[in-house]
């Protein structure tokens, strides 16, 4: 669910400021760069140590069955906090080729695919067809968490 915040706008008297002039204090700075809270499960770290500025950790807990089960139960629309968390950690691409859908015939055939991280070429093809897309996110998603715990779920 995302939370909806007023918008922001500029105080017209305030004089501009030169972003060379701005000064975070010493214990902001040290309260975001080990900044750690938990949402559900799921452990979250802001660091600000990268060279991309602010990013963001995810432990991923393979005993948490229940957001697999949530997932094959809705593989679309509105997720719980916790599956969200995970659903960005496992289509976070990586160093390795991960798992996609290339459609055939939209809303009939899907092909499973692999794509390079960063690379330009297209995805790879595989011999993997579904006719369901519920079928082929939920076999993605296997085989992502798979990618992560070491073996996909096991969930009835």
């Amino acid at each position: 669910m995302r939370e909806n915040f007023p918008p922001v706008t500029p105080d017209p008297s305030a004089a501009p400021v030169n972003p060379a002039e701005r000064t975070t204090p010493p214990a902001v700075i040290a309260n975001l760069v080990e900044n750690v809270h938990l949402v559900g499960n799921v452990r979250v770290s802001h660091n600000l140590r990268g060279r991309e500025g602010l990013s963001f950790m995810y432990e991923f807990d393979r005993t948490r069955l229940d957001l697999a089960r949530e997932f094959r139960a809705n593989p679309f629309g509105q997720h719980s906090p916790d599956l969200q968390y995970l659903l960005n950690l496992l289509r976070r691409p990586g160093p390795e080729p991960f798992h996609v859908l290339l459609v055939d015939r939209m809303g009939e055939r899907w092909t499973l695919g692999l794509m390079e991280p960063g690379s330009r070429k297209p995805p790879r093809r595989t011999n993997v067809v579904f006719t369901d897309l519920k079928e082929a996110e939920w076999h993605v998603f296997k085989l992502r968490w798979a990618a992560l715990a070491g073996e996909e779920p096991e969930v009835g």
